[in-house]
């Protein structure tokens, strides 16, 4: 017992139950500690409440661990990981087990909240206990509590919690503040917006220096989708020479039937629906009789502001994987599943992939079909861009329920 209090200089509980200083302490540790090595549950503050020191305790050996759920706040650890802090997230679920779903048990796996501060000259400081990094929980709103260890590195205990924390950080990913809307969207934020997107192919220089273009359609479909004026669509622009996607927001100006031959119109820009995914942009030019006598309907769309990010397929409705041979079978043994009142039922949940919500892999694993079986003029997808302002580009519903853009 003796061998393994060896190196410990100071014990202390934090707070007393007076007390409701805890923050300051946590901010007098930042400015003095060259690192941080962190795994907190739930993490809802930043360095507008504990200034930059946080940020800083976190790059090079330090980093923080954080479980996924709510109310775990994504916008805060994307600031502090575009800052240059080292975050990792902890995406597993747990499976719930019967009666679990009625009595709405905290949906979290990764609970510890172990803080390892690190001093260029002094003892390490190690904070083990039950504050998470929320407002009600560091103010004092909660009744928490966590003892705070003065170390040497020399200790046991300091080897066994580097140890421990470095174990949490292998199992978590890093933040990546690109995949926000991922994160989200496994916290089981609402879906983002659906746009209707017209995907065609050619040079993007073409609908740069046009401002309108004509589409044809040859199935009831097209016409349904392409019928509404006044609508607005998003153009997918596919680069045949670069591969590049080049969006454009558009709106639906005129529509109408083709009745058969006997059809002209003057020279412009337009598309025809010829049964493949991307029609082809032609023009600006006279379309031949060719074009009226294969298509039954028509849309003119005038081509606006152009954007700049994605077109991305439609998250599927599955956020979490139920895993069979999960770690959890090592984890707990079997004398301990039995505790649980379906022993056999897997007991986490891994997330999708972010290639699955992004519509690059289907949930086999396999590429997924970046086309439906019946190629469409529109469809239903998510664009991810923002304007040449640099805000970003959403739908609002007007007053006549018609979708804007703004």
């Amino acid at each position: 017992m003796a061998g393994s209090l060896t190196g410990i200089t100071d014990i202390a509980l934090v707070p007393t139950f007076d007390s409701r200083e805890v923050v300051g302490r946590l901010r007098g540790a930042l400015r003095q500690a060259e690192s941080l090595r962190a795994s907190v549950a739930y993490w809802c503050v930043g360095t507008k409440e504990l200034g930059p020191d946080l940020v800083r305790s976190l790059r090079g050996n330090g980093f923080l661990c954080v479980d996924i759920h709510l109310p775990t706040d994504i916008d805060r650890l994307c600031s502090m990981a575009a800052a240059g802090a080292n975050v990792y997230l902890y995406l597993m679920n747990p499976v719930p087990q019967p009666g679990e779903l009625k009595v709405r048990l905290p949906p979290h796996l990764m609970h510890p909240k172990m803080l390892l501060f690190e001093f260029p000259s002094e003892p390490a400081n190690l904070w083990v206990g039950s504050h998470n990094w929320t407002a009600r929980a560091l103010t004092g709103v909660n009744i928490e509590a966590s003892l705070s260890v003065r170390l040497n590195r020399d200790s046991a205990l300091y080897g066994n919690a580097v140890d421990f924390l470095e174990a949490i950080r292998s199992n978590c990913e890093r933040f990546d503040p690109n995949a926000v809307p991922y994160y989200k969207w496994l916290q089981g934020m609402d879906p983002e917006e659906e746009i209707w997107v017209l995907e065609l192919r050619g040079s993007p220089s073409i609908l740069t220096t046009n401002s309108k273009l004509t589409v044809f359609g040859r199935t009831e479909e097209d016409y349904k989708n392409l019928k509404n004026v006044d609508k607005y669509i998003v153009i997918s622009l596919h680069d045949d020479a670069t591969g590049a996607e080049f969006l454009f927001e558009a709106t639906i100006n005129d529509t109408g039937r083709l009745g058969g031959a006997g059809v002209t119109m003057d020279a412009r820009l337009y598309a025809q629906h010829d049964g493949s995914p991307r029609p082809q942009v032609k023009g600006p030019a006279v379309p031949p009789q060719g074009v009226f006598s294969s298509s039954s309907s028509w849309a003119t769309v005038a081509v606006g502001e152009e954007l700049f990010g994605a077109s991305l397929e439609l998250p599927p409705a599955q956020r979490w994987i139920t895993v069979v041979d999960e770690p959890m079978r090592e984890r707990v043994v079997h004398e301990f599943r039995n505790w649980f009142q379906n022993p056999d039922k897997p007991l986490v949940e891994r997330a999708v992939p972010r290639s699955v919500f992004e519509g690059h892999e289907s949930l086999a694993g396999e590429a997924a079909p970046m086309l439906v079986s019946e190629p469409r003029l529109l469809r239903k997808k998510v664009v991810r861009a923002k304007r040449r302002s640099g805000q970003p580009f959403t739908l609002k519903k007007g007053r006549n329920g018609r979708s804007e853009h703004r």
